[in-house]
C-alpha cells in the first residue's frame, strides 16, 4: 500500500472517531521527559473505535506524531482490548507546518488492553517510553466540545495539541479552567494560542464552535 492510500485511510479512520452523531471520549497522558526530548499520549474513543495517538519531541529529529487505529473489544469488569488495524507516522520540523506522511504500516498482531475505574485509565502495553501508560479519567468528560492539551509554552504563545483540532472553525471559542483564550492558527493537529492569564504545559484547552454543529 503506498504512502497516499495510507494517507487516506489513515484520515477516514481518525475522521470517524470525531463523527458529529456520538460523543468522543478524550484522554491525554501528563508530559514524558526522555533523553533530548519528550513526549505527550492522547486517547480518543467512540463507540468501539479508537485511535491512540503520540506526540515527541526529539533535538534531532524535531516533532513525530504516531497514530494507532483500530477497534475497541469489551472483555468485562471495566477491562477492554485495544486491537489495532493500522498505524502511521508523520513528521514535521515545526509544529505549525503541515505533518507529512512518512511510514505506514499494518499492526494488526499488536494487542494492549485498557483498564478503566473512576480515577484512571490504564493501557498497557503503552506506544511510548513507558511500558504501562495512566491517563487522567476526568479529563474525556467535555460533551460537544473540542479538546486539546497545552504541549509547549513561550511569554507570548503556546502550542496546544488535539487529533480533533482541525475540525476548529472560524469563530471558534477557546478557554482554559473556564478563561478565555485567543486562537490565532490552527493546522492539522496542533495549533497557536494566546492569552492574557498564565499558561502551564499541561493545561487542557476546551474550544467550541460557534456553530451548533461541530463537524457539518
Amino acid at each position: 500500500m503506498n504512502l497516499k492510500k495510507i494517507f487516506t485511510l489513515g484520515f477516514l479512520l481518525c475522521n470517524s472517531i470525531f463523527s458529529q452523531e456520538n460523543h468522543t471520549d478524550v484522554w491525554f497522558s501528563e508530559r514524558k521527559e526522555f533523553r533530548n526530548g519528550f513526549e505527550f499520549l492522547q486517547l480518543a474513543k467512540q463507540n468501539t473505535k479508537f485511535t491512540f495517538a503520540k506526540l515527541s519531541y526529539n533535538e534531532n529529529k524535531k516533532w513525530e506524531e504516531t497514530r494507532v487505529h483500530g477497534f475497541i473489544e469489551e472483555i468485562g469488569n471495566g477491562k477492554y482490548k485495544l486491537k489495532p488495524e493500522m498505524c502511521t507516522v508523520y513528521a514535521t520540523k515545526k509544529l505549525g507546518l503541515r505533518w507529512i506522511l512518512i511510514q505506514g504500516f499494518d499492526c494488526d498482531h499488536f494487542e494492549m488492553q485498557m483498564t478503566v475505574n473512576e480515577q484512571l485509565t490504564t493501557i498497557s502495553p503503552s506506544i511510548g517510553i513507558s511500558e504501562k501508560l495512566s491517563l487522567i479519567t476526568e479529563q474525556n468528560k467535555f460533551t460537544h466540545a473540542i479538546v486539546g492539551i497545552v504541549i509547549k509554552e513561550n511569554e507570548q504563545e503556546f502550542q496546544v495539541w488535539s487529533l480533533a483540532m482541525r475540525y476548529v472553525k472560524k469563530g471558534a471559542l477557546a478557554s482554559i479552567k473556564q478563561k478565555p483564550i485567543t486562537i490565532l492558527e490552527t493546522v492539522d493537529s496542533t495549533g497557536t494560542f494566546t492569552s492574557k492569564e498564565k499558561v502551564q504545559v499541561g493545561d487542557i484547552v476546551t474550544i467550541k464552535n460557534v456553530e451548533s454543529k461541530l463537524f457539518d
